[in-house]
């Protein structure tokens, strides 16, 4: 099971939504580098919504909100309140949702 904390000080350096509308399946892959150098992939499948805002105004991940929810997953990368254990999607910023989500190794 993946940990806030695993994602929690790093730079976000790549963002990338597929979508296969003949099948209705949605993904997103997140690039991320961490404070020591280290490049790690994290892919959503099942995405069912997102809504994502950035005025680049931070280069570090400061806060992440990442809920395991009955059958799905939540995870904002800028929360309105990190400690929450309900998704917020009014006043959470660059949030996903999901049903699952799973580090790529290559």
């Amino acid at each position: 099971m993946i940990k806030a904390s695993e994602i929690r000080d790093s730079k976000l350096i790549g963002l990338t939504v597929s979508s296969d509308w003949e099948h209705s399946e949605h993904s997103i892959e997140l690039a991320l580098l961490t404070f020591d150098n280290q490049k790690r992939l994290y892919k959503l499948l099942g995405v069912t919504r997102y809504s994502i805002y950035e005025d680049f105004s931070c280069e570090y991940i400061a806060q992440v909100k990442l809920l395991y929810l009955e059958s799905k997953i939540f995870l904002s990368l800028d929360p309105f309140d990190e400690q929450s254990n309900i998704p917020d999607y009014e006043n959470d910023c660059f949030w996903f949702e999901a049903f699952t989500l799973e580090r790529v190794v290559r």
